[in-house]
């Protein structure tokens, strides 16, 4: 995985802040692949149900958090 422990901390405590302790968080893409160069990061946020209108404004949070 491509992605440094601070990087991992830092998406894991966005995630928990934004959807709750009980999110997980899954990586995906070409960052799961160590022989494989640049990339975005892709994440799923695994989470109760949300409505959409909830679920985007943790997203939105989520992402400035990130930033």
């Amino acid at each position: 995985m491509r992605l440094s422990p601070l990087q991992i901390a830092q998406i894991r405590q966005s995630a928990a802040e934004s959807f709750g302790p009980e999110a997980r968080v899954w990586l995906f893409g070409s960052r799961v692949d160590d022989r494989k160069r640049g990339g975005d990061i892709d994440l799923l946020v695994q989470t109760r149900a949300l409505s959409s209108d909830v679920a985007l404004r943790c997203k939105i949070c989520m992402l400035g958090l990130l930033v």
